[in-house]
C-alpha cells in the first residue's frame, strides 16, 4: 500500500491524539502526561486519559498540567482495556491515534520524532519500549524480550504490543477498533493487529528507537503469574476461536488444557493442583538461579512458571 506524505492540518484540530487508558492509577500516569506536556512538536497534539471506572475516580486525585490539551474521559463502569481505548478514540477527531500505556514515560524528542514520521506518510509506527525495574535480572529479561520483538517485524501482528504505537485513525476505524470481547487481560493487542494486517495485507510498520518510552515498574512475580492465569481463564478461548491459525503458532497453546485430550481425562482440580505444585517447585529453582546469576536457567524457569499459570487458567474455563 503506497504511503503519500500528508500536509499539516490547516485547522486547529490536533494532528495526533494520545489515548491513555487508566485503571486504578498508582501515580504512573502523572509522569507520563508530564513528559508529553513538556515536549514540543511541529503540529498540535492532545492527550486523552480514559478513566476506566477507577475507584476512586482519577479526577479525585489527579489534575492535568496547564498549557497542554489534556482531556479526562470517565467511564462509569469498567470496560477493560479494549473498551477504554475505543472510548478514547471515539472522543478524538485527530488524523492519527497514538496508544500509550499509563506507565510508559516518553523520552525527550519522542513526540517530534513521531510527528515527523507521520507527516511523511507513515501509517503505522511502533515506538521502542525500554524497561526499568531497578532489578538487574528483570531489567535484562524484559529488555531482551522487547529486543526480540523489535527484530521480528515479519510477525509484527503477533509479536508487538499496543503499549506504544501510532496509526492513522482510518486504519483503526476500518477494523472497528479493539474487540469488546476482551474484557480481561491478554490477547486484545494481537487480535487487533491480526485483523489490521488481514484488512491491509500490504501494510508495513515502522519500528522507531527514537520514539522510546520507559516502562517503569518493579515486577512482582506473583503479579506476573496472575496475569497469565487470568489470560488463560478469560481471554484464551476468545482468541483461540477467533484466530485458530495464529494461536497454533504461539507458545501458549502448549499449556492450553482445551487442546489436549489428556487434560480431559484427569479431573480439573487434580490438574490445577499439580500445576500449582509445579509452580512452587520451579519457583524455588528460579530463585536459586536468579540469586546465583544463572540467568538463562532463570529465564527458562520463569517461562515455565508462566506456562503453568496459564494452564491453571485454562482449566477454569467453561467446558
Amino acid at each position: 500500500m503506497s504511503q503519500t506524505p500528508l500536509e499539516p492540518l490547516a485547522t486547529d484540530a490536533p494532528l495526533l491524539s494520545f489515548v491513555i487508558p487508566v485503571y486504578n492509577d498508582r501515580g504512573e500516569v502523572a509522569h507520563t502526561v508530564a513528559a508529553l506536556a513538556a515536549q514540543k512538536a511541529a503540529s498540535p497534539f492532545e492527550v486523552i486519559l480514559v478513566d476506566d471506572g477507577s475507584e476512586p475516580p482519577l479526577a479525585s486525585h489527579y489534575s492535568p498540567p496547564q498549557g497542554q490539551p489534556v482531556f479526562l474521559l470517565r467511564l462509569d463502569k469498567n470496560q477493560g482495556r479494549s473498551g477504554a481505548i475505543n472510548a478514547g478514540v471515539a472522543r478524538s477527531a485527530a488524523r492519527y491515534i497514538a496508544l500509550l500505556d499509563a506507565d510508559c514515560v516518553p523520552q525527550p524528542g519522542f513526540v517530534d520524532n513521531l510527528m515527523q514520521r507521520l507527516l511523511h506518510g507513515e501509517r503505522l509506527v511502533f515506538g521502542h519500549i525500554a524497561f526499568r525495574a531497578d532489578d538487574a535480572y528483570f531489567d535484562r529479561y524484559e529488555n531482551l524480550v522487547q529486543l526480540k520483538r523489535s527484530r521480528d517485524l515479519q510477525n509484527w501482528d503477533t509479536s508487538l504490543t499496543s503499549a506504544n504505537v501510532a496509526l492513522q485513525r482510518e486504519l483503526f476505524l476500518a477494523v472497528d477498533g479493539f474487540s469488546s470481547e476482551y474484557r480481561h487481560y491478554g490477547f486484545e493487542d494481537r487480535d487487533f493487529f491480526i485483523r489490521l494486517r488481514s484488512t491491509y495485507p500490504d501494510l508495513r510498520p515502522l519500528y522507531l528507537h527514537e520514539c522510546t518510552v520507559v516502562h517503569v515498574d518493579r515486577p512482582e512475580l506473583a503479579g506476573m503469574l496472575d496475569k497469565f492465569f487470568r489470560s488463560g481463564k478469560h481471554t484464551a478461548a476468545v482468541f483461540r476461536q477467533r484466530h485458530p491459525e495464529a494461536y497454533q503458532r504461539m507458545g501458549q497453546r502448549y499449556f492450553d488444557a482445551a487442546l489436549y485430550p489428556a487434560y480431559r481425562v484427569i479431573p480439573r482440580r487434580v490438574m490445577s493442583a499439580l500445576a500449582a505444585a509445579g509452580i512452587g517447585i520451579v519457583r524455588q529453582l528460579f530463585a536459586v538461579a536468579r540469586h546465583a546469576g544463572w540467568y538463562p536457567a532463570a529465564d527458562n524457569a520463569l517461562k515455565l512458571m508462566k506456562g503453568l499459570a496459564y494452564l491453571r487458567g485454562t482449566l477454569e474455563q467453561e467446558p
